[in-house]
């Protein structure tokens, strides 16, 4: 964990910074905790009497708390493991349309589902036994994890089947569900704050142009491996992208 010290650093200021006037903070909850590499637990168990944290990753999740020691750091910890924050496992989003790839669906027949999708995720809940249960909800890099990527690499085995323009069409789909998706994991956080508690949120950034954006998407689709895609996109944020770009938010 050595070689994340000057990010847990970074990111500890920003919550410093960000709290320095609030008194009292109580309980937080963490969005995206994983691995828990980008966070100081010592620094956080000085601020919260409790913490949750949360993510899709149960197994890393686990790992990560078995390694801390969190009696000395507050009085509270709590997890909720396998916790995906698009609600698209609610509604098995991606094995249907994995089977209307396999069955050959027209573009317009995904885009209607894409549709379709986006008013059913909006009708789930998760969490909604927490709301307004926590001082600081904190997001960490759930962003760039939370759909795109994941859609893009299932799509990525099936382009060859859509001419260029139906692959533009559901482009414009995807990124509509993914708009849809972004907003409903915003409206998430402000669920779980309390009156005057604050969000942190940090994400990846990739700073691109247009002509960029195509030559990213056509590598994507000529990569046939998952693992493969994520060492293409982070050598990418490694020369182009911004390390870090953050956000805080008091309701």
């Amino acid at each position: 964990m050595g070689s994340w010290a000057q990010h847990r650093e970074e990111i500890s200021g920003f919550i410093g910074k960000t709290i320095a006037n609030t008194s009292e903070l109580g309980n937080a909850i963490v969005l995206g905790a994983g691995n828990c590499d980008d966070l100081d637990f010592a620094f956080l168990g000085s601020l919260f009497e409790s913490i949750t944290l949360s993510d899709i990753d149960g197994q890393a999740m686990d790992e990560a708390v078995m390694r801390i020691d969190f009696l000395n750091l507050c009085r509270e910890i709590h997890m909720i493991p396998n916790l995906v924050f698009s609600k698209l496992d609610l509604i098995y989003f991606y094995d249907r349309l994995e089977k209307m790839f396999i069955q050959r669906a027209s573009a317009n027949e995904i885009n209607l589902f894409l549709s379709l999708a986006a008013k059913e995720i909006r009708a789930k809940d998760v969490l909604s036994h927490l709301k307004r249960s926590f001082s600081m909800v904190i997001s960490s890099a759930v962003y760039s994890q939370i759909f795109y990527i994941h859609v893009l690499s299932l799509f990525a085995k099936f382009t060859d089947r859509y001419s260029e323009n139906e692959v533009r069409y559901l482009m414009r789909g995807f990124l509509y569900l993914r708009d849809e998706v972004i907003k409903n994991y915003n409206d998430l956080m402000i669920s779980l704050t309390k009156e005057n508690g604050k969000i942190l949120v940090w994400t990846d950034i990739l700073q691109t142009d247009v002509e960029m954006n195509r030559e990213i998407i056509e590598n994507l689709y000529s990569i046939n491996t998952d693992q493969d895609r994520w060492t293409y996109l982070r050598e990418l944020v490694t020369m182009k992208g911004r390390e870090l770009r953050f956000w805080d938010y008091r309701i």
